[in-house]
């Protein structure tokens, strides 16, 4: 059982490290949307607050504009998230 906690604990650490990370937005919206949709969500609430707030602070990000999955999935977790996203 200790075994078990101590890699759960190392792994919360390597997430945390991602999300602390250089990554661009797009690569951390995808992990954004993969830490929810395992429902592990509540594991890192500060960590995707900080990076969504990033991400709704830049909006002139390049990347973001090209393709329109990236553009859906960051107007679907920025609303989620409770910032106000003209449509």
């Amino acid at each position: 059982e200790d075994k078990c906690l101590e890699e759960v604990q190392r792994l919360k650490k390597e997430v945390k490290g991602l999300f602390d990370g250089e990554m661009n937005q797009v690569a951390k919206l995808k992990l954004i949307d993969t830490i929810q949709r395992l429902g592990l969500g509540y594991q890192f609430e500060t960590e995707i607050k900080n990076a969504l707030s990033s991400i709704y602070n830049n909006t002139k990000d390049a990347q973001l504009s090209d393709n329109l999955d990236v553009v859906s999935l960051r107007f679907r977790l920025l609303r989620q998230h409770g910032n106000n996203i003209p449509q």
